[in-house]
């Protein structure tokens, strides 16, 4: 039989997600075999730890698999995401791994990459070979608890150049965080299915005057010609100016908010041609909830 092995990766939103592994014939490498296990959040040591030893003993009585054809299920496609590298950002990782007659539990770290490799700095937690689900469980769940620092960061935030302290909720799972994008930006977020379908954060703004006139001249000439054009000045405290407009090819909005002597722009650009209508209502209706979970506290 082939040692016991699997893995558990863990978001507090979507649950848990186990894997199996079975060996590759003459090599040392392993890859995801089916069925994998989800377990939803907020349940119990055991029931948690019934799934672990379910994918255990999967990987203990697995075929050997032929390596020219052996290939990873893609797990995390089942939590509705396209990319490991994704994945990767805002799901945690545990290895369960038999070592020398013992079983060894301990969380991973993420790469660069994206990929999930070794260890974190953490010593790993050694259970006996033969330990009950609820050990295997509550033990998982202790390890996930003790490093409560490593969660999702649903919230995300930066200090403008003004000293201002802006928050917002990070988009969803389908933006990828390119951080300021080597631009006049704070924070980028593009959409995975389109590089110009984007979420920005831009330090100051490019027009001349933020005026109705202004804005319009620019747009047209980034975009073309509008054929739907909207400005409205505001009374809030902070945000000033909404903008939107709509060329044949481009959805666009801004909103603009006082940072001391200077605006900072908040945009999306939705390319029309390189997105479905379903997922441009998706983008208009996260780049919302965006906005309207934006505070600016002043230095």
């Amino acid at each position: 039989m082939n040692r016991k092995q699997a893995a558990l990766y863990y978001k507090p939103e979507y649950g848990y997600i186990i894997t199996p592994y079975a060996k590759k014939k003459d090599s040392i490498l392993r890859c995801v075999i089916e069925p994998v296990i989800t377990v939803p959040d907020q349940v119990d040591a055991t029931l948690l730890g019934e799934g672990i030893v379910e994918a255990l003993d999967i990987t203990q009585n697995a075929q050997i698999l032929d390596p020219l054809i052996a290939k990873d299920f893609e797990f995390w496609k089942i939590a509705g995401i396209k990319r490991l590298s994704i994945f990767s950002k805002i799901f945690r990782a545990i290895s369960i791994v038999e070592v020398n007659g013992i079983l060894e539990v301990v969380e991973c770290k993420r790469h660069k990459t994206g990929e999930y490799v070794g260890t974190t700095d953490d010593m790993p937690v050694h259970l006996p070979l033969d330990s009950s689900a609820v050990q295997i469980g509550k033990t998982v769940i202790d390890i996930l608890s003790e490093r409560n620092e490593i969660k999702d960061d649903t919230d995300r935030g930066f200090t403008t150049l003004d000293g201002n302290r802006v928050t917002c909720t990070r988009p969803p799972d389908s933006f990828l965080d390119i951080e300021d994008g080597n631009t006049d930006a704070y924070q980028i977020y593009v959409h995975e299915e389109d590089n110009e379908t984007y979420i920005a954060f831009l330090i100051d703004n490019p027009y001349k005057e933020v005026t109705e006139a202004q804005i319009r001249k620019k747009w047209q000439q980034w975009y073309g010609e509008l054929i739907e054009y909207r400005y409205q000045e505001t009374s809030d405290a902070s945000l000033k100016v909404k903008v939107s407009g709509k060329t044949m090819t481009s959805s666009l909005a801004s909103y603009l908010y006082q940072d001391g002597e200077m605006l900072m722009e908040v945009t999306t650009h939705i390319n029309l041609s390189g997105t479905s209508k379903k997922v441009q209502k998706e983008i208009q209706a996260e780049f919302e909830r965006v906005i309207n979970s934006i505070t600016v506290v002043s230095a």
